[in-house]
């Protein structure tokens, strides 16, 4: 049986213009070539409900992701925990990759101590950009960020402390 996995990314073709984006552009291809079956979580976007060149093996979820501020991060991440559970209901899952920023883990999180779907499957947080660092690589004030990013930045360190498993694409970022 093929394995089953979801990235979760809010940037995919074709709107990948970020590196968490370039990312997904290239794993998702070279894990369907792999054999695995793989279901994308993104953002919808106007003009994008026809997928164009993507795998075979390949499934493209796009959902509303509203803006990136604080608030519309974590309604974004309850919309994601309703696909993975509606993903594991027709498809089953094996394993969940999540970026960390912007904390799209955090609902997820929350329902794997209510429902045992939820539960069973593993979960990596790849790390790319975090809130924090990026505030702070732009000269902010960590003690002058606003209430929302500051909750947005622990909502991130909680989803890195929750991972099964933290994937790091080089030995600064880790």
């Amino acid at each position: 049986m093929a394995l089953r996995i979801a990235l979760v990314s809010r940037e995919f073709p074709p709107d990948h213009g970020g590196g968490i984006g370039s990312y997904a552009a290239r794993i998702v291809p070279a894990l369907a070539e792999a054999g695995a079956r793989v279901h994308v979580i993104t953002r919808r976007l106007a003009g994008d409900e026809v997928e164009a060149g993507v795998p075979g093996g390949v499934s493209v979820h796009r959902v509303k992701m509203g803006d990136r501020s604080g608030e519309s991060c974590l309604r974004a991440s309850i919309v994601v925990a309703k696909k993975l559970l509606e993903i594991i209901g027709s498809d089953g899952l094996d394993a969940i990759e999540f970026a960390e920023y912007e904390a799209m883990a955090s609902a997820w999180f929350a329902l794997r101590g209510l429902d045992e779907r939820a539960a069973r499957v593993p979960v990596a947080v790849h790390l790319h950009s975090p809130t924090e660092l990026n505030a702070e690589l732009n000269g902010h004030d960590p003690a002058a960020l606003d209430r929302g990013l500051r909750e947005l930045i622990e909502a991130e360190r909680r989803c890195l402390a929750l991972a099964d498993g933290v994937c790091a694409p080089g030995t600064f970022m880790a």
